[in-house]
């Protein structure tokens, strides 16, 4: 099977063969190429079925789920502070040639930055 969220065209895609009628769960899954589960959950989403409602819907649910930003206002304003101006990339390795860092730091610092950047 396919993905378990539906994306914009697919909701289209669904409430067409909602207003077409007399499908099955199974054979709307199987036209979307996505589980039956899936479009059980869709069609709870918003009744009577509307796209557009439920693509607002799930948006809202995707933002407040999971695990939150790291881009908080303090780590934004750490972020700029010239100790990060240290961290340049040379051939994949990370120039440590701030004297008062330590490799600990660095490699601290390097695996912040990628967290967030992923």
């Amino acid at each position: 099977m396919g993905t378990s969220t539906l994306s914009r065209f697919q909701r289209g895609a669904l409430a067409q063969l909602v207003n077409e009628g007399n499908k099955s769960y199974q054979v709307m899954a199987d036209a979307l190429g996505v589980a039956k589960a899936t479009i059980s959950y869709e069609l709870d989403r918003v009744k009577p079925y509307d796209p557009e409602l439920a693509q607002q819907d799930a948006d809202r649910k995707r933002r407040n789920c999971g695990r939150r930003s790291m881009l908080t206002a303090a780590f934004c304003e750490a972020s700029n502070k010239p100790f990060l101006l240290g961290l340049f990339k040379t051939n994949g390795a990370i120039d440590r040639s701030e004297n008062n860092r330590t490799s600990h730091d660095f490699d601290q610092i390097a695996r912040n930055v990628n967290e967030v950047a992923e």
